[in-house]
């Protein structure tokens, strides 16, 4: 919302929703196994799946921007076939650079598709 891409209507499901689902026992069990959930990601990766990871600059997430890609850049570094397209925006990218990430979605399942993803620009 803070950014202008809602419509009014949007807006007002959105603080519906928000208001639904936040703070659920659920929420606040996710956040107590953050790291040991982060674990079991790292220990089951499939790193033969091509995969295109969107990354902010860090802001909004406690992170400065170098150690936010840092771990962003190890994560790719551990895959066979990973994509890391940086976009320098806030952490919520799906907010702001939707229809960047669609086209680059776009682009990236059309390589994918060829069979070949080398062609794929990182930015």
């Amino acid at each position: 919302m803070e950014y202008g891409t809602f419509t009014e209507h949007e807006e007002k499901m959105y603080r519906a929703l928000q208001h639904r689902r936040t703070s659920t026992t659920n929420m606040v069990n996710e956040v107590g196994l953050i790291k040991e959930n982060a674990q079991v990601v790292v220990s089951r990766q499939n790193r033969s799946v091509p995969t295109l990871q969107f990354v902010s600059n860090g802001e909004g997430t406690g992170w400065d921007k170098a150690t936010w890609l840092g771990f962003q850049q190890t994560f790719q570094q551990n895959q066979n076939d990973a994509t890391l397209v940086h976009i320098d925006a806030a952490h919520n990218l799906h907010y702001t650079n939707s229809k960047q990430i669609a086209e680059e979605i776009d682009v990236f399942l059309d390589s994918v598709k060829r069979g070949t993803n080398f062609g794929y620009k990182n930015m």
